[in-house]
């Protein structure tokens, strides 16, 4: 009898921890997965609210028009953020103690700070800094730029001609006066509106492709991406590639960039440069940060910076 008790015994001890230990794999994975998804997600809202605020603030040509921040939030950062539920475990998953449901937050502070400012807060100046690029080789410096929209630039068309040579004219009678730059180069109404859609373009692009670089880093939280298999997720790979060819056809092709749509213009191969700054920083971050988060776990870089 004394046998059959230390028997059953055993055996409900044992089954369960079986059991725990089976169903902690999903659980956790599942856990980092949709802290990936968040991580991700959220990097991209910088660089989306910054034109606003250099428009209202500062009078700035709108560098992101509604329908290209909906396409963003609705297409193309879509695929790339479900593909991370299929991301497969990371090898020390199973090695992290248990989540404290008190302590341990889906979003927590470090989580924020690296979406809001390592993320998305660089992705933002290397934006900005593409679309001041435009306006710099035309010959318009930032300082120009600024207030500009108060002083009647970079109207909206259709653009009727006036009497004098070079005078231009809203739908609403108001009248668009030409840019001049400092070498002499003048821009009227129609020059404007080009120029300001590539701009937007510009903009576009680089928030697309800072994103494309950033889901790789998001794929694992302390393991390297090369140890995770930069391959290894054929999910993430097509989100990528449908990412990429909506953010071609908007600025390439002639329909997606009349005024009443995207309001964007081809861009040539100098615009796609700045990008790869940020592909360099991203990688190199984050690499380091998981170094530490490995190697010393209790130290601050883990404690305050890992995600």
């Amino acid at each position: 009898m004394r046998l059959r008790l230390r028997l059953r015994t055993c055996v409900a001890r044992a089954v369960p921890a079986c059991f725990a230990d089976a169903a902690t794999h999903p659980s956790a994975r599942f856990a980092d997965n949709l802290k990936k998804t968040v991580i991700y997600t959220l990097a991209h809202l910088c660089p989306e609210i910054l034109p606003i605020y250099l428009n209202l603030a500062h009078s700035f040509p709108l560098a992101l028009n509604g329908l290209m921040i909906l396409s963003i939030d609705l297409f193309t950062e879509q695929g790339p953020a479900i593909s991370l539920s299929y991301e497969r475990a990371e090898a020390p998953v199973m090695l992290r103690p248990p989540r404290d449901l008190h302590a341990d937050r889906l979003v927590s502070t470090p989580s924020l700070v690296y979406s809001y400012l390592f993320a998305g807060g660089v992705s933002s100046v290397i934006c900005m800094w593409t679309y001041f690029l435009v306006f710099k080789r035309a010959g318009i410096p930032v300082r120009q730029l600024a207030y500009s929209l108060d002083k009647g630039h970079f109207a909206y068309p259709p653009f009727t001609p006036g009497a004098t040579p070079g005078e231009w004219f809203t739908s609403k009678g108001e009248r668009v006066p030409p840019l001049l730059t400092a070498d002499g180069h003048s821009y009227d109404a129609p020059a404007q509106w080009d120029l300001y859609c590539q701009a937007q373009a510009a903009w576009y692009l680089t928030l697309i492709m800072c994103q494309c670089w950033h889901i790789w880093n998001c794929r694992a939280r302390s393991v390297s991406i090369l140890t995770q298999g930069l391959l290894s997720n054929i999910v993430c790979i097509y989100a990528v590639v449908a990412e990429l060819a909506i953010m071609a056809a908007v600025i390439y092709i002639p329909i997606f960039q009349k005024p009443d749509a995207f309001q964007t213009r081809q861009l040539n191969g100098f615009y796609w440069l700045p990008h790869f700054v940020y592909c360099g920083y991203i990688f190199t971050y984050n690499e380091g940060v998981k170094y530490c988060v490995r190697n010393h776990p209790q130290g601050w870089v883990a404690r305050f910076l890992g995600w």
